[in-house]
């Protein structure tokens, strides 16, 4: 029996960091196979860099015999057969994140049951924006947000991330570490052992952005320090974290429910809850009912169902705290939307002085600043 050729080598072109999660097809390499061959020759597939893939080989034979017929098409001398799914891990550590900015964020969701509208603004989360490239350690990576499995000791304190209160406010103090689900990981730094929470991400213009939510607490505001790496799932033994990097302390945004439904004599009932200071000042909120008119503003056309014309003029209004049930007037037809804002009353800050018998319309610069607003439209 004549020895077995050589392997057979198949080399990949490296892909760019947006392609990680696009699946791309190119021809592996053509094997001429001898009359009588029972197996194909060993073929090694050599990508020619470390990262992680999903490969899946189809094998396509092609007959000898086409050139002796006349009739039939290409494929009626053509067989595939697919093989099963080849996972390919990473073999390097990943290089850790560049972090360019993280800023707090939000999601929102609207409900509506008969004449009961409910806006939720979901907050506790965070918006990390990152450098490229991205998908260095190939498909499926994502950032990861280290966190302690429980109270942290004082070794693991650089490497995780921390909850506080913020100071300027009577608030409940939060857990140091957020409680979340991850995989276990061992830092190489220190040998401990942590949760690695990983977050899918997109791009957008020149940066890759992860969006991360964490648990409420009972705190109002609290501050949070990230620690973020780059994570691969599916690496070798060891190498599927990045060195860790610590981002600046960041404010987290409370979750926001706001309900307005209809009153007696024409009233809307308007409430606005969710966590706030115990002090040194509650929340303030302020409603505005407002309706649609073609006179609301100089030199708008007859047409109120022309947004660039039609203009919002003011029919009622409530001012309350935060949690506390609000009735506004509601009067007369046309559509109407209600307008809410909640005020948070800075402590030490001064008001800018307004002349007598005049409020307030706009926050202060000092003294306060809005800190959740939303309209809702009334059919």
């Amino acid at each position: 029996m004549p020895p077995s050729p050589p392997p057979t080598k198949l080399r990949t072109r490296p892909e760019v960091d947006d392609a990680g999660s696009r699946p791309v097809s190119a021809t592996a390499t053509v094997v001429p196979v001898e009359r009588g061959a029972t197996e194909l020759p060993l073929l090694r597939h050599e990508f020619g860099d470390t990262k992680h893939r999903r490969v899946t080989y189809t094998l396509t034979a092609n007959s000898r015999f086409r050139a002796f017929y006349d009739d039939g098409t290409p494929d009626d001398f053509r067989a595939s057969a697919p093989t099963p799914e080849v996972v390919v891990p990473s073999s390097a550590r990943p290089t850790a994140p560049k972090v360019l900015s993280v800023v707090p964020a939000f999601t929102w969701t609207t409900d509506q049951e008969d004449d009961v509208i409910t806006h939720r603004r979901l907050g506790n989360r965070l918006r990390v924006e990152l450098a490229r490239p991205w998908f260095t350690t190939g498909a499926d990576e994502q950032l990861a947000l280290l966190v302690a499995q429980g109270d942290p000791d004082e070794d693991l304190l650089p490497y995780v991330t921390l909850l506080g209160r913020d100071p300027i406010w009577d608030t409940a103090i939060p857990p140091r570490s957020p409680t979340l689900n991850g995989t276990p990981v061992v830092l190489s730094e220190t040998g401990g052992r942590v949760l690695a929470v990983g977050h899918p991400v997109w791009s957008h213009g020149d940066s890759w952005y992860a969006d991360v939510p964490l648990p409420a607490t009972n705190s109002y505001s609290p501050l949070v320090r990230p620690a973020l790496a780059r994570l691969q799932p599916h690496s070798l033994q060891g190498l599927a974290l990045s060195p860790a990097v610590r981002a600046d302390f960041v404010p987290l945004l409370p979750d926001r429910t706001l309900t307005v439904e209809p009153a007696p004599d024409d009233m809307l009932q308007i409430t606005l809850d969710g966590i706030g200071p115990d002090g040194p000042e509650p929340n303030s909120v302020r409603v505005s009912v407002e309706r649609l008119t073609d006179t609301g503003v100089e030199g708008a056309a007859s047409d109120p169902n022309d947004p660039e014309a039609a203009g919002w003029v003011p029919v009622g209004g409530a001012r309350g705290e935060l949690g506390v049930t609000l009735l506004a007037d509601a009067p007369g037809p046309g559509p109407l939307r209600v307008r809410v804002r909640e005020i948070e009353l800075i402590p030490g800050g001064e008001a800018r002085p307004l002349p007598d018998g005049v409020e307030p319309d706009q926050p202060s610069e000092l003294a306060d600043r809005v800190v959740f607003t939303d309209v809702v439209p009334i059919g």
